[in-house]
């Protein structure tokens, strides 16, 4: 649902909003689009760990995790908002007028953000605790129903700020249901503060910092090179990047659904020190990258920009250079992303979560240069050399913590395809 919704989304908002206003809207939707990656790290941390508690029968460790991650994403979501306001006054103090023009559909996106990151607190509890396609199927619907929402709207003649409303009064039902969703299922699981603890966060706050870099990294990838491409090219040139990367992405997104449902297996797995079953749940993502991710890349290199050009009714034509690096990236990522959320999965991520930061935020200041001198080919180069350096990074990480055996991956194997004992 969510690549049908992004293929949707290309054609209908160029067409609806122009490819500039539809690149500024990119721009702007760079915020909600971090914070619903992210949850700031709290909830993948604590999903890790409620995921690992309750396949020891540690239910009341759980819900003391769970009420504390609660507590602390609300206080930072009510920080955000601060910030959020203070920053507008400040901007129009300054009179700066790309701020002042949108400044009230920002803020309506930071409070997108906030309830965002609430519901996820919710999706996470649920597929940690054994409830992973009851969670996963109620949150998506609803996400995509916001999707259908917004281009209904925005092809009816709505603007940003319509669009932006829309967006949270969706989200709020989803909220509200998730939360039913989490009382009905896990009833011992239960919102609120009696037993919350500091030292429980302060226990988390590490593996949830690092947690955080992953999808800063991954947003820096995502969104940071639309923005330096719409600040320092043009608007359009970031509707152009947007749109190649959104469609190489529906391969990613397929494998994505696999391996996001064996992170909570892959949790328990490993807090009842079961091996075999760890070493079955990392060979079928292996398979599933080279099954699904490698072959749609090679069909996108291939007929890539025809593609485009026909599914955006001509509005948007990649050159063929621009495509093909982007495809060879994809799979770069895909590798680095899933083996990355195999460590999350084990709260074993702290050290190449950094580094991956590091990456990002240095492709960043190469991409700047790179995008005024050679414009969308050199900025796909940088994108690539990115993607190629954290991957190297998290198969050091993943070798360093145990996470695959060659042997024991080549015994699974054998006795996944053969039927061998």
């Amino acid at each position: 649902m969510s690549a049908v919704g992004q293929l949707l989304s290309v054609p209908i908002l160029s067409s609806a909003w122009g490819v500039e206003q539809y690149g500024v809207w990119l721009m702007l939707a760079t915020i909600p689009t971090y914070f619903a990656l992210s949850d700031l790290g709290f909830g993948s941390a604590a999903g890790s760990d409620i995921a690992m508690k309750a396949a020891r029968g540690e239910q009341q460790e759980a819900l003391s995790t769970f009420q504390s991650i609660w507590l602390l994403v609300n206080a930072v979501s009510l920080g955000l908002l601060i910030i959020a306001v203070a920053s507008l006054e400040g901007a129009r103090a300054l009179q700066f007028r790309a701020a002042s023009d949108h400044e009230l559909t920002i803020l309506i996106l930071v409070l997108y953000s906030a309830v965002v990151m609430n519901a996820r607190i919710f999706l996470v509890s649920l597929r940690a605790t054994q409830n992973y396609a009851s969670g996963t199927l109620l949150f998506e619907i609803i996400a995509f129903a916001e999707t259908l929402s917004v281009l209904v709207a925005a092809r009816l003649g709505s603007d940003f700020l319509d669009c932006a409303l829309i967006m949270v009064f969706v989200r709020l039902l989803n909220l509200a249901i998730m939360h039913r969703a989490l009382k009905r299922l896990v009833p011992w699981l239960r919102v609120g503060f009696a037993h919350g603890s500091f030292d429980e966060l302060r226990r988390l706050f590490l593996p949830a910092v690092a947690a955080m870099a992953i999808p800063a990294a991954l947003a820096i990838n995502l969104q940071g090179f639309v923005l330096v491409t719409g600040l320092l090219v043009s608007a359009s040139a970031a509707a152009m990047l947007t749109t190649v990367r959104t469609i190489s992405r529906v391969t990613v997104q397929l494998v994505g659904t696999i391996n996001r449902a064996t992170m909570p297996e892959l949790s328990a797995a490993g807090a009842r020190q079961q091996r075999s079953t760890l070493q079955k749940i990392i060979l079928l993502n292996f398979a599933s990258v080279a099954l699904i991710l490698m072959p749609g890349a090679l069909l996108l290199a291939v007929i890539g920009p025809e593609l485009i050009s026909l599914w955006t009714q001509g509005h948007i034509q990649p050159d063929w250079m621009l495509v093909g690096i982007i495809s060879t990236a994809t799979v770069v990522h895909g590798l680095w992303y899933y083996l990355s959320n195999l460590l999350l999965a084990s709260n074993s991520h702290t050290n190449v979560s950094w580094s991956l930061l590091a990456i990002s935020l240095c492709s960043i200041a190469i991409a700047a240069p790179v995008a005024m001198a050679f414009g969308l080919t050199g900025l796909g180069s940088v994108i690539l050399l990115n993607e190629s350096i954290s991957l190297l990074a998290v198969l050091r990480a993943a070798s360093k913590q145990n996470i695959f055996n060659a042997t024991e991956l080549k015994a699974v194997a054998k006795a996944t395809l053969w039927g061998s004992r």
